[in-house]
């Protein structure tokens, strides 16, 4: 046993993951105080429309990331000499995307909701935040490096002072706008310690060529991104529509019970992208096996996860944010199964990328799109915010395994994930550990 621990201290992966987890870990337990009391002050109206606002945003994000995330770690790892250059080009392009989205969101926001100003100027406050994720990507070169303790400690950093901010607002009784603003100056904070630190490590370059290499490599990713948010937002805008704010309210509250735990499933794909790609250079065999053994622990884990959620969601959400968001337990029960399919797409990416089947992303999400957007307009008449997370739930279902299984070219991934049910591989990878 002693040997066992000792293993796991000195893995680089799991090093690695144990960084981004007690990131989150931090940033879960500043939310659990100031995150909660924010919600319940607010209350389901206020938070709805707060939501509903970020979900207009979220829309227009994949544009302005330009699916370069996704290949990034893959170039850093292939190219660490032109490091700067694959840095510097990403950000230039990014920050040009996200300004002129920014002026493309007011415009549209005008046109939809005319006469609600306060859904308009929530919009475009928090449509800043475009700008300062263009520097996200820093944390693909960290990852590249297995360095995420880095990136760890500014996000923890940032997440801290923008949680003093808010407890400022709740002390002196600010309104909803001023709390749209709080995950912009976080944005901005992570953005500034990120030049500062890679500064004193190398400079930044840029190359228009270099910046049409990648859009070359990500721009199937665009337009999958694109249709991944659609399905993954649509249901809230459809909610708001259909029904009300503070349904949207409800609903929010339930998916971010959800994914008060994800964090951990991101962290272990982040950390696992690095060395799935070097064994896809070198080992065959080891590379599918590690694929297999992060699917198996996605599955694993999300199971366990959603069992407890499904059998307390009552409990938990009266705990959480009290009597108001009562109406939460039931869509908090269907949309936690959901997780697991999910975070299977996310881990899916790697594979992707490194066999050059980024082109069949897109294919993925429109089928998703297609079935979230009828599902929501069948079961949230029929079963109000419940009917909504059901759609959710069978459109990831569409999307990360019926889809692939049915295209000739993506079936192997599809049969990875069904041997991924297989507890040997998750004893196996613990094993190696």
């Amino acid at each position: 046993m002693r040997k066992f621990f000792q293993r796991v201290l000195r893995n680089k992966t799991i090093q690695n993951s144990g960084w981004l987890i007690g990131e989150r870990v931090a940033q879960l337990v500043i939310s659990f105080f100031v995150g909660i009391i924010t919600v319940r002050y607010l209350g389901p109206s206020n938070y709805g429309t707060l939501n509903l606002a970020m979900t207009y945003t979220a829309f227009i994000m994949p544009f302005c990331n330009l699916g370069i995330a996704n290949v990034m770690v893959k170039e850093l790892v292939d190219k660490p000499d032109k490091e700067g250059e694959l840095l510097g080009s990403t950000i230039m392009a990014r920050l040009c995307t996200a300004l002129a989205m920014i002026f493309i969101l007011a415009a549209i926001m005008h046109l939809i909701h005319p006469s609600d100003s306060l859904v308009m100027h929530l919009s475009f406050v928090y449509s800043f935040v475009l700008i300062f994720k263009s520097f996200d990507i820093f944390g693909s070169w960290y990852q590249a490096r297995m360095r995420s303790k880095i990136s760890a400690i500014i996000a923890t950093a940032a997440y801290l002072v923008t949680s003093l901010y808010r407890i400022f607002l709740l002390i002196f009784k600010a309104n909803v706008f001023y709390f749209a603003v709080a995950f912009v100056l976080d944005a901005a904070m992570v953005a500034v310690m990120y030049l500062i630190a890679y500064k004193k490590e190398s400079t930044l370059r840029v190359s228009l060529k270099t910046a049409k290499y990648l859009l070359s490599q990500s721009y199937h990713f665009i337009f999958s991104a694109m249709l991944v948010t659609i399905y993954a937002q649509t249901d809230k805008i459809m909610i708001g529509k259909m029904m009300d704010e503070t349904s949207v309210g409800l609903y929010s509250t339930a998916v971010n019970v959800c994914n008060l735990w994800v964090f951990v499933l991101q962290a272990f794909v982040d950390s696992a992208r690095p060395s799935i790609v070097r064994a896809h250079q070198s080992d065959k065999k080891l590379y599918n096996e590690r694929i297999i053994q992060l699917y198996s622990l996605i599955i694993w884990l999300s199971i366990t996860v959603s069992v407890v959620f499904s059998l307390f969601a009552p409990v938990i959400i009266n705990i959480l944010y009290g009597n108001k968001f009562a109406g939460s337990a039931a869509p908090l029960r269907i949309i936690t199964w959901y997780t697991c399919f999910s975070y299977l797409g996310v881990a899916r990416n790697i594979w992707s990328v490194c066999e050059g089947k980024q082109k069949y992303e897109k294919y993925y999400a429109t089928a998703g799109a297609a079935a979230n957007i009828v599902l929501n307009l069948l079961l949230i008449p029929a079963w109000g915010i419940s009917g909504a997370a059901a759609a959710s739930l069978i459109t990831q279902i569409v999307t990360n395994v019926l889809v692939p299984y049915c295209i000739k070219e993506t079936r192997e991934n599809a049969f990875f994930v069904l041997k991924a049910f297989d507890f040997r591989y998750l004893f196996k990878a613990m094993k190696e550990i």
